[in-house]
């Protein structure tokens, strides 16, 4: 029916408040679809010399579902220095007949210098959280991970700094079962053209709680674990035409797969930018044929001024016998 939305700032506040009113429907084969209100109120208030703090609250009222839905939360970020960032936030949701579990949470710290960089994350989702105003891809998880990284510069012919970097990524659930881990390796040379040659390892183990059936055949229930090699190389982005290619080999679940990747980009004028990417997978599963796919698209974006520009998506898929627009 109608929308509107106001952001600004007034004094150290800066605000935003949109509200959107959805008519009744009736989509698919006959689903009816009330009428509905969707709200967002957010605010965040500068502190200190760059830090801030914030609450934001959403609101459903009618349309699918239950009689309504919302959200509220608080956030701070805090930059302390020149090396060290602290952030963190604390969200609840309100949905009729639902109490308790309904928490989300998180706490984040980074610390970066030009020769070090260290960050860790704590996120912690509740099994009823339930933001249905916002994507949240996995519910019930504690999720921890860190980035351990040297970036030293050293006075090598044509190359400006290298990343030797460690990390780890780890969800399990409140019952304490692990649901994905992530153990990897990145080293990276970056050259003083932008150009950037990278290697990197990763271990992976995924929990499946059913059988997952792909287009390449069936994972069956249970707990994987499989190691990838990775090696990329991207050209110097600031020639008229640039690109990169990649390639990735290792297990995937009961089987292997193998990625390639590569990128072309044109800069036929200062305002006109054409960028097209090609990603072939090669997985083989076991006790099934091997499964191939190929996508290919390109992007073409114009600009008239800096806020002011028009981009053009265009992507073919061919297992899917797909292109979209």
């Amino acid at each position: 029916l109608a929308g509107g939305r106001v952001t600004g700032r007034a004094g150290a506040y800066t605000l935003g408040v949109m509200n959107i009113e959805t008519d009744a429907t009736t989509i698919g084969s006959g689903l009816d679809v009330p009428r509905a209100n969707y709200t967002v109120l957010r605010v965040k208030r500068g502190v200190l010399a760059k830090s801030s703090i914030g609450a934001i609250v959403l609101n459903r009222q009618g349309g699918p579902g239950l009689e309504y839905n919302r959200t509220g939360g608080f956030d701070a970020l805090f930059t302390l220095g020149t090396h060290l960032d602290l952030g963190g936030l604390l969200a609840k949701t309100f949905t009729p007949g639902v109490a308790g579990r309904d928490w989300a949470g998180a706490f984040d710290f980074g610390w970066k210098s030009d020769r070090f960089d260290y960050s860790a994350t704590y996120l912690d989702i509740g099994e009823r959280f339930n933001a249905e105003m916002g994507f949240i891809p996995r519910t019930d998880i504690r999720n921890s991970k860190g980035r351990v990284a040297w970036t030293p510069r050293p006075k090598w012919k044509g190359v400006r700094q290298l990343t030797l970097a460690g990390s780890v990524n780890y969800y399990e659930n409140h019952d304490g079962r692990v649901e994905s881990r992530n153990h990897g390796l990145d080293f990276n040379i970056g050259r003083q053209d932008t150009s950037s040659i990278r290697f990197g390892f990763d271990r992976d183990y995924d929990y499946l709680p059913y059988d997952w059936r792909t287009a390449g055949g069936v994972v069956p229930i249970g707990g994987y674990t499989w190691d990838t090699f990775r090696a990329s190389y991207g050209s110097n982005r600031s020639k008229r035409v640039y690109g990169n290619v990649s390639y990735d080999r290792g297990g995937y679940y009961s089987g292997d797969k193998q990625t390639v990747r590569s990128g072309l980009n044109f800069l036929p004028l200062e305002t006109l930018l054409v960028e097209t990417s090609y990603t072939r997978n090669h997985i083989t599963l076991r006790a099934t044929p091997r499964y191939v796919t190929n996508t290919l698209s390109t992007r073409v974006s114009y600009s008239f001024t800096p806020d002011l520009f028009l981009k053009s998506y265009i992507q073919y898929n061919d297992a899917a016998r797909s292109a979209s627009l």
